[in-house]
Protein backbone atom coordinates (compact mmCIF):
# COMPACT_ATOMS: atom_id res chain seq x y z
CA UNK A 1 0.00 0.00 0.00
CA UNK A 2 2.56 2.43 1.12
CA UNK A 3 4.60 1.35 -2.43
CA UNK A 4 1.92 2.04 -4.19
CA UNK A 5 0.71 5.83 -2.83
CA UNK A 6 4.11 6.42 -3.41
CA UNK A 7 3.93 5.71 -7.05
CA UNK A 8 0.75 7.81 -7.26
CA UNK A 9 2.88 10.58 -5.41
CA UNK A 10 5.87 10.55 -7.53
CA UNK A 11 4.55 9.77 -10.79
CA UNK A 12 3.60 13.85 -11.75
CA UNK A 13 7.01 14.85 -10.11
CA UNK A 14 8.81 12.44 -13.10
CA UNK A 15 6.43 12.95 -15.76
CA UNK A 16 7.42 16.97 -15.08
CA UNK A 17 11.38 16.58 -14.74
CA UNK A 18 11.20 14.47 -18.20
CA UNK A 19 8.85 17.10 -19.85
CA UNK A 20 10.92 19.89 -18.71
CA UNK A 21 14.24 18.51 -19.16
CA UNK A 22 14.62 18.30 -23.30
CA UNK A 23 13.23 21.81 -23.10
CA UNK A 24 16.00 23.31 -20.60
CA UNK A 25 18.65 21.59 -22.69
CA UNK A 26 17.45 23.07 -26.06
CA UNK A 27 17.66 26.45 -24.76
CA UNK A 28 20.89 25.80 -23.06
CA UNK A 29 23.08 24.53 -25.96
CA UNK A 30 23.93 26.57 -28.92
CA UNK A 31 21.88 25.97 -32.39
CA UNK A 32 24.54 24.29 -35.23
CA UNK A 33 22.96 25.50 -38.67
CA UNK A 34 23.50 23.71 -41.45
CA UNK A 35 25.95 26.22 -43.21
CA UNK A 36 27.98 26.34 -40.19
CA UNK A 37 28.35 22.18 -40.62
CA UNK A 38 29.36 22.51 -44.35
CA UNK A 39 31.85 24.58 -43.10
CA UNK A 40 33.26 22.35 -40.35
CA UNK A 41 33.03 19.23 -42.74
CA UNK A 42 35.20 21.14 -45.41
CA UNK A 43 38.00 22.10 -43.03
CA UNK A 44 37.90 19.64 -40.25
CA UNK A 45 36.42 16.24 -41.91
CA UNK A 46 39.67 13.83 -41.90
CA UNK A 47 38.05 11.99 -45.45
CA UNK A 48 38.16 14.95 -47.11
CA UNK A 49 41.42 16.03 -45.67
CA UNK A 50 42.62 12.59 -46.93
CA UNK A 51 41.52 13.42 -50.58
CA UNK A 52 42.63 16.84 -50.13
CA UNK A 53 46.11 15.26 -49.71
CA UNK A 54 45.89 12.83 -52.34
CA UNK A 55 44.89 15.97 -54.85
CA UNK A 56 47.72 17.76 -54.30
CA UNK A 57 50.00 14.36 -54.73
CA UNK A 58 48.41 13.99 -57.89
CA UNK A 59 49.15 17.79 -58.89
CA UNK A 60 52.53 17.03 -58.31
CA UNK A 61 52.79 13.91 -60.18
CA UNK A 62 51.54 15.94 -63.04
CA UNK A 63 54.33 18.32 -62.48
CA UNK A 64 56.81 15.64 -62.70
CA UNK A 65 55.67 14.49 -65.48
CA UNK A 66 56.50 17.24 -67.39
CA UNK A 67 59.98 17.06 -66.52
CA UNK A 68 60.67 14.61 -69.52
CA UNK A 69 61.09 18.40 -71.52
CA UNK A 70 64.49 18.75 -69.23
CA UNK A 71 67.37 18.19 -70.96
CA UNK A 72 70.09 15.85 -69.65
CA UNK A 73 73.57 17.22 -68.11
CA UNK A 74 76.82 14.55 -67.53
CA UNK A 75 79.21 16.20 -65.82
CA UNK A 76 83.32 14.75 -65.45
CA UNK A 77 83.25 12.04 -63.06
CA UNK A 78 86.12 10.08 -61.54
CA UNK A 79 86.26 6.15 -61.83
CA UNK A 80 89.14 4.16 -60.28
CA UNK A 81 90.37 0.75 -59.63
CA UNK A 82 91.45 -0.18 -56.24
CA UNK A 83 93.46 -3.39 -54.89
CA UNK A 84 91.23 -6.31 -53.98
CA UNK A 85 93.11 -7.43 -51.09
CA UNK A 86 92.73 -5.12 -48.03
CA UNK A 87 96.24 -5.63 -46.75
CA UNK A 88 97.46 -4.17 -49.41
CA UNK A 89 95.63 -1.37 -49.55
CA UNK A 90 96.79 -0.33 -45.99
CA UNK A 91 99.98 -0.38 -46.51
CA UNK A 92 99.85 2.40 -49.82
CA UNK A 93 98.72 5.98 -49.26
CA UNK A 94 95.94 7.55 -50.67
CA UNK A 95 97.84 9.52 -53.13
CA UNK A 96 99.43 6.12 -54.67
CA UNK A 97 96.01 4.58 -54.47
CA UNK A 98 94.63 7.62 -56.32
CA UNK A 99 96.92 7.20 -59.42
CA UNK A 100 94.41 4.17 -60.27
CA UNK A 101 91.71 6.55 -60.68
CA UNK A 102 90.76 8.03 -64.36
CA UNK A 103 88.75 11.13 -64.74
CA UNK A 104 86.51 11.80 -67.87
CA UNK A 105 86.80 15.02 -69.23
CA UNK A 106 83.52 15.10 -71.18
CA UNK A 107 80.94 17.77 -70.36
CA UNK A 108 77.36 16.62 -72.58
CA UNK A 109 74.41 18.25 -72.49
CA UNK A 110 71.59 16.47 -74.34
CA UNK A 111 67.79 17.21 -75.40
CA UNK A 112 65.74 14.73 -77.02
CA UNK A 113 61.83 15.52 -77.96
CA UNK A 114 59.58 12.69 -79.34
CA UNK A 115 56.62 13.52 -81.05
CA UNK A 116 54.22 12.75 -78.45
CA UNK A 117 55.85 15.47 -76.24
CA UNK A 118 54.55 18.16 -78.60
CA UNK A 119 50.90 16.81 -77.91
CA UNK A 120 51.92 16.00 -73.86
CA UNK A 121 50.88 18.94 -72.36
CA UNK A 122 47.46 19.43 -73.48
CA UNK A 123 47.17 15.47 -71.99
CA UNK A 124 48.89 16.49 -68.59
CA UNK A 125 46.48 19.53 -68.02
CA UNK A 126 43.40 17.51 -68.79
CA UNK A 127 44.40 14.78 -66.50
CA UNK A 128 44.91 17.46 -63.96
CA UNK A 129 41.16 18.69 -64.84
CA UNK A 130 40.34 15.03 -63.83
CA UNK A 131 42.26 14.96 -60.91
CA UNK A 132 40.23 18.45 -59.75
CA UNK A 133 36.82 17.30 -60.79
CA UNK A 134 37.35 13.92 -58.82
CA UNK A 135 38.38 15.90 -55.61
CA UNK A 136 35.01 18.17 -56.12
CA UNK A 137 33.06 15.41 -56.72
CA UNK A 138 34.04 13.43 -53.51
CA UNK A 139 33.30 17.38 -51.77
CA UNK A 140 29.93 17.21 -52.85
CA UNK A 141 29.23 13.58 -51.84
CA UNK A 142 30.63 14.36 -48.49
CA UNK A 143 28.58 17.98 -48.03
CA UNK A 144 25.35 15.47 -49.04
CA UNK A 145 26.25 13.03 -46.73
CA UNK A 146 26.51 15.74 -44.17
CA UNK A 147 23.41 17.52 -45.11
CA UNK A 148 21.27 13.60 -44.97
CA UNK A 149 23.32 13.68 -41.06
CA UNK A 150 22.66 16.86 -39.90
CA UNK A 151 18.35 16.82 -40.66
CA UNK A 152 18.72 12.94 -39.56
CA UNK A 153 18.85 14.70 -36.34
CA UNK A 154 16.61 17.28 -36.86
CA UNK A 155 14.16 14.38 -37.74
CA UNK A 156 15.29 12.37 -34.14
CA UNK A 157 14.74 15.81 -32.39
CA UNK A 158 11.11 16.10 -33.87
CA UNK A 159 10.22 12.48 -32.94
CA UNK A 160 11.43 13.22 -29.39
CA UNK A 161 9.08 16.20 -28.95
CA UNK A 162 6.06 13.99 -30.44
CA UNK A 163 7.60 11.39 -27.64
CA UNK A 164 7.01 14.50 -25.04
CA UNK A 165 3.59 14.63 -26.68
CA UNK A 166 2.82 11.17 -26.21
CA UNK A 167 4.00 10.93 -22.45
CA UNK A 168 2.18 14.07 -21.60
CA UNK A 169 -1.35 12.38 -22.97
CA UNK A 170 -0.35 8.86 -21.47
CA UNK A 171 0.24 10.77 -18.27
CA UNK A 172 -3.14 12.39 -18.68
CA UNK A 173 -4.59 9.44 -19.46
CA UNK A 174 -3.54 7.39 -16.52
CA UNK A 175 -4.71 10.14 -14.40
CA UNK A 176 -8.23 10.20 -15.51
CA UNK A 177 -7.97 6.24 -15.56
CA UNK A 178 -7.12 6.44 -12.05
CA UNK A 179 -9.71 8.46 -10.80
CA UNK A 180 -12.44 6.60 -12.93
CA UNK A 181 -11.26 3.96 -11.08
CA UNK A 182 -11.32 5.27 -7.12
CA UNK A 183 -14.88 6.09 -7.81
CA UNK A 184 -16.13 2.88 -9.35
CA UNK A 185 -16.37 4.36 -13.39
CA UNK A 186 -13.49 2.50 -14.23
CA UNK A 187 -11.78 -1.32 -13.51
CA UNK A 188 -8.82 -2.55 -12.42
CA UNK A 189 -7.97 -3.47 -16.06
CA UNK A 190 -8.71 -0.51 -16.95
CA UNK A 191 -6.51 1.32 -14.38
CA UNK A 192 -3.48 -1.32 -15.54
CA UNK A 193 -4.12 -0.99 -19.08
CA UNK A 194 -3.26 3.21 -18.72
CA UNK A 195 -0.23 2.07 -16.21
CA UNK A 196 1.54 -0.22 -19.44
CA UNK A 197 0.50 2.51 -22.09
CA UNK A 198 2.14 5.27 -19.69
CA UNK A 199 5.57 3.08 -19.27
CA UNK A 200 5.74 2.54 -22.91
CA UNK A 201 5.69 5.89 -23.66
CA UNK A 202 8.55 6.49 -20.85
CA UNK A 203 10.59 3.98 -22.81
CA UNK A 204 10.12 4.87 -25.90
CA UNK A 205 11.08 8.26 -24.79
CA UNK A 206 14.22 7.43 -23.15
CA UNK A 207 15.20 5.39 -26.30
CA UNK A 208 14.78 8.86 -28.12
CA UNK A 209 16.67 10.68 -26.07
CA UNK A 210 20.08 7.56 -26.64
CA UNK A 211 19.29 7.76 -30.51
CA UNK A 212 19.38 11.61 -30.40
CA UNK A 213 22.79 11.62 -28.24
CA UNK A 214 24.11 8.67 -30.79
CA UNK A 215 23.47 10.50 -33.83
CA UNK A 216 25.44 13.48 -32.12
CA UNK A 217 28.51 11.92 -31.80
CA UNK A 218 28.30 10.25 -34.94
CA UNK A 219 27.70 13.86 -36.88
CA UNK A 220 30.58 15.47 -34.31
CA UNK A 221 32.72 12.78 -35.73
CA UNK A 222 31.97 14.09 -39.36
CA UNK A 223 32.45 17.32 -38.83
CA UNK A 224 35.58 16.74 -36.80
CA UNK A 225 34.72 18.29 -33.33
CA UNK A 226 34.68 16.82 -30.04
CA UNK A 227 32.11 13.91 -29.31
CA UNK A 228 30.59 15.05 -26.18
CA UNK A 229 30.21 18.96 -27.35
CA UNK A 230 27.34 19.82 -27.15
CA UNK A 231 25.03 21.58 -29.50
CA UNK A 232 21.56 21.62 -30.98
CA UNK A 233 20.21 22.01 -34.46
CA UNK A 234 17.25 23.77 -36.00
CA UNK A 235 13.82 22.45 -35.48
CA UNK A 236 12.05 21.95 -38.51
CA UNK A 237 13.43 20.37 -41.85
CA UNK A 238 12.71 23.17 -44.48
CA UNK A 239 11.02 21.75 -47.76
CA UNK A 240 10.15 24.08 -50.65
CA UNK A 241 6.80 24.01 -52.74
CA UNK A 242 8.72 22.28 -55.48
CA UNK A 243 11.61 21.86 -57.84
CA UNK A 244 11.42 24.12 -61.25
CA UNK A 245 12.31 20.61 -63.47
CA UNK A 246 13.97 23.70 -66.07
CA UNK A 247 15.96 24.95 -64.39
CA UNK A 248 17.25 21.77 -62.80
CA UNK A 249 17.67 20.33 -65.52
CA UNK A 250 19.79 23.59 -67.07
CA UNK A 251 21.58 23.40 -63.44
CA UNK A 252 22.53 19.70 -64.06
CA UNK A 253 23.93 20.07 -67.91
CA UNK A 254 26.36 23.01 -67.06
CA UNK A 255 27.79 22.20 -63.51
CA UNK A 256 26.56 18.43 -63.14
CA UNK A 257 30.01 16.39 -61.72
CA UNK A 258 29.36 13.23 -62.97
CA UNK A 259 28.50 14.13 -66.25
CA UNK A 260 31.50 17.16 -66.46
CA UNK A 261 34.23 14.33 -65.43
CA UNK A 262 32.88 12.12 -68.18
CA UNK A 263 33.42 15.02 -70.96
CA UNK A 264 37.14 15.40 -69.33
CA UNK A 265 37.91 11.51 -69.44
CA UNK A 266 36.55 11.43 -73.08
CA UNK A 267 38.71 14.31 -74.25
CA UNK A 268 41.65 12.65 -71.95
CA UNK A 269 41.34 9.54 -74.10
CA UNK A 270 41.28 11.06 -77.37
CA UNK A 271 44.62 13.01 -76.30
CA UNK A 272 46.06 9.84 -76.17
CA UNK A 273 45.44 8.83 -79.27
CA UNK A 274 46.50 11.39 -80.71
CA UNK A 275 49.88 10.90 -78.69
CA UNK A 276 50.08 7.35 -80.69
CA UNK A 277 49.48 9.01 -84.39
CA UNK A 278 52.19 11.12 -83.88
CA UNK A 279 55.01 8.49 -82.35
CA UNK A 280 54.15 6.77 -85.60
CA UNK A 281 53.96 9.19 -88.17
CA UNK A 282 56.59 11.62 -87.28
CA UNK A 283 60.70 10.97 -85.97
CA UNK A 284 62.18 12.56 -82.96
CA UNK A 285 64.23 14.49 -82.48
CA UNK A 286 67.47 14.91 -80.51
CA UNK A 287 70.18 17.60 -80.22
CA UNK A 288 73.72 16.50 -78.15
CA UNK A 289 76.61 18.63 -77.15
CA UNK A 290 79.36 17.15 -75.97
CA UNK A 291 82.72 19.40 -74.84
CA UNK A 292 86.01 17.68 -74.05
CA UNK A 293 88.01 19.81 -71.27
CA UNK A 294 91.43 21.00 -72.48
CA UNK A 295 89.67 20.85 -76.40
CA UNK A 296 89.19 24.14 -78.02
CA UNK A 297 85.77 22.60 -80.69
CA UNK A 298 82.83 21.30 -78.88
CA UNK A 299 81.04 18.43 -81.28
CA UNK A 300 77.92 18.89 -81.85
CA UNK A 301 75.61 16.16 -82.82
CA UNK A 302 71.80 16.34 -84.44
CA UNK A 303 69.66 13.48 -85.09
CA UNK A 304 66.09 12.22 -86.16
CA UNK A 305 65.08 9.35 -85.82
CA UNK A 306 61.97 7.47 -87.97
CA UNK A 307 60.40 4.00 -86.99
CA UNK A 308 59.17 2.50 -90.46
CA UNK A 309 57.83 -0.19 -89.06
CA UNK A 310 55.21 2.28 -87.15
CA UNK A 311 54.42 3.90 -90.47
CA UNK A 312 53.73 0.56 -92.46
CA UNK A 313 51.53 -0.74 -89.73
CA UNK A 314 49.94 2.93 -89.30
CA UNK A 315 46.68 2.32 -91.52
CA UNK A 316 45.68 -1.17 -89.14
CA UNK A 317 46.48 0.77 -86.15
CA UNK A 318 44.59 3.87 -87.40
CA UNK A 319 41.50 2.18 -87.85
CA UNK A 320 41.80 0.50 -84.46
CA UNK A 321 42.06 3.76 -82.99
CA UNK A 322 39.33 5.13 -84.90
CA UNK A 323 36.89 3.02 -83.63
CA UNK A 324 38.57 3.18 -79.93
CA UNK A 325 37.48 7.03 -80.77
CA UNK A 326 34.00 6.03 -81.63
CA UNK A 327 33.77 3.94 -78.89
CA UNK A 328 34.78 6.65 -76.28
CA UNK A 329 31.81 9.07 -77.77
CA UNK A 330 29.39 6.43 -78.04
CA UNK A 331 30.00 5.54 -73.84
CA UNK A 332 30.12 9.75 -73.26
CA UNK A 333 26.69 9.87 -75.58
CA UNK A 334 25.17 7.07 -73.43
CA UNK A 335 26.40 8.35 -69.92
CA UNK A 336 24.46 11.47 -70.53
CA UNK A 337 21.53 9.97 -71.28
CA UNK A 338 21.56 7.64 -68.82
CA UNK A 339 22.56 10.47 -66.25
CA UNK A 340 19.72 12.82 -67.60
CA UNK A 341 17.20 9.81 -67.68
CA UNK A 342 18.20 8.83 -63.97
CA UNK A 343 17.93 12.56 -62.99
CA UNK A 344 14.01 12.68 -64.32
CA UNK A 345 13.32 9.39 -63.00
CA UNK A 346 14.88 10.79 -59.13
CA UNK A 347 12.75 14.42 -59.71
CA UNK A 348 9.08 12.20 -60.46
CA UNK A 349 10.12 10.44 -56.92
CA UNK A 350 10.83 13.24 -55.32
CA UNK A 351 7.46 15.02 -56.86
CA UNK A 352 5.37 11.81 -55.79
CA UNK A 353 6.59 12.03 -52.28
CA UNK A 354 6.31 15.38 -51.73
CA UNK A 355 1.88 14.67 -52.48
CA UNK A 356 1.80 12.00 -50.49
CA UNK A 357 3.31 14.13 -47.72
CA UNK A 358 0.84 16.66 -48.63
CA UNK A 359 -1.55 14.31 -48.29
CA UNK A 360 -0.50 12.81 -45.00
CA UNK A 361 -0.42 16.50 -43.64
CA UNK A 362 -3.75 16.43 -43.83
CA UNK A 363 -3.96 12.96 -42.20
CA UNK A 364 -2.16 13.82 -39.65
CA UNK A 365 -4.39 16.46 -38.82
CA UNK A 366 -7.74 14.67 -39.41
CA UNK A 367 -6.26 11.92 -36.42
CA UNK A 368 -5.08 14.48 -34.35
CA UNK A 369 -8.71 16.19 -34.07
CA UNK A 370 -10.23 12.87 -33.62
CA UNK A 371 -7.93 11.94 -30.87
CA UNK A 372 -8.40 15.13 -28.96
CA UNK A 373 -12.05 14.66 -29.31
CA UNK A 374 -11.48 10.63 -28.40
CA UNK A 375 -9.97 12.33 -25.46
CA UNK A 376 -12.80 14.71 -24.44
CA UNK A 377 -15.49 11.64 -24.89
CA UNK A 378 -13.56 9.80 -22.30
CA UNK A 379 -13.56 12.32 -19.80
CA UNK A 380 -17.55 12.59 -20.11
CA UNK A 381 -17.32 8.69 -19.94
CA UNK A 382 -18.93 8.05 -23.41
CA UNK A 383 -16.02 5.73 -24.92
CA UNK A 384 -14.26 3.13 -23.30
CA UNK A 385 -10.29 3.37 -22.72
CA UNK A 386 -9.76 0.63 -25.44
CA UNK A 387 -11.50 3.24 -27.83
CA UNK A 388 -9.59 6.15 -27.11
CA UNK A 389 -6.35 4.27 -27.25
CA UNK A 390 -6.96 2.97 -30.97
CA UNK A 391 -7.60 6.82 -31.89
CA UNK A 392 -4.55 7.63 -29.50
CA UNK A 393 -2.50 4.92 -31.86
CA UNK A 394 -4.03 6.38 -34.76
CA UNK A 395 -2.62 9.59 -34.20
CA UNK A 396 0.75 8.70 -33.33
CA UNK A 397 1.42 6.65 -36.03
CA UNK A 398 0.04 9.24 -38.11
CA UNK A 399 3.01 11.35 -37.01
CA UNK A 400 5.34 9.19 -37.03
CA UNK A 401 4.77 8.80 -40.70
CA UNK A 402 4.77 12.41 -41.39
CA UNK A 403 7.97 12.80 -39.84
CA UNK A 404 9.43 9.95 -41.89
CA UNK A 405 7.94 11.31 -44.89
CA UNK A 406 9.29 15.02 -44.61
CA UNK A 407 12.98 13.37 -43.91
CA UNK A 408 12.77 11.18 -47.30
CA UNK A 409 11.08 14.69 -48.98
CA UNK A 410 14.43 16.58 -47.99
CA UNK A 411 17.05 12.82 -48.64
CA UNK A 412 15.71 12.83 -52.16
CA UNK A 413 15.74 16.83 -52.64
CA UNK A 414 19.19 16.91 -51.24
CA UNK A 415 20.36 13.65 -53.96
CA UNK A 416 18.82 16.03 -56.62
CA UNK A 417 20.66 18.79 -56.14
CA UNK A 418 24.19 16.32 -55.66
CA UNK A 419 23.33 15.35 -59.30
CA UNK A 420 22.48 18.78 -60.66
CA UNK A 421 26.00 19.87 -58.67
CA UNK A 422 23.96 22.41 -57.11
CA UNK A 423 24.79 22.97 -53.45
CA UNK A 424 22.42 21.92 -50.84
CA UNK A 425 22.27 25.19 -48.30
CA UNK A 426 21.03 27.02 -50.93
CA UNK A 427 17.38 26.44 -50.68
CA UNK A 428 16.49 28.61 -53.93
CA UNK A 429 15.34 26.73 -57.22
Amino acid sequence: MHRLFAYRFCQPLVVGCLLFTPLASLQAQPVLTLEEAVQEVLQNNKALQQARNNRKIAAYNNYISKTDFFPTLTLPSISATWPELESERNKKSFWELSKHARLSKEIRLGWKLSPSSLFSYQTFRTRDQISELEWQQKVATQIAETTKAYYSLVLAQQKQKMGVQSLSIAQETLQLAKAKHDVGQATALDYLDAQVTYEQAQATFEHQEEQITKQKRALSKQLGRDRFEAFEVVEVIPLPESLDWEKLLAAYKSNSPALQLAKKQHQYHRNMLKLKQADRLFPSFGVDLTYTCWEKQPQYRIGFTLDFTNIFQYAINARKERLEAESHRLALADTQIDEEENLRQQFLAYTHQLQNYTLQQRIVQVSQARAAEALEKYRLGSITLLDLKREQEKAQKATQQSLDMCYKVKEKEVELRAMAGMSPVNEGL
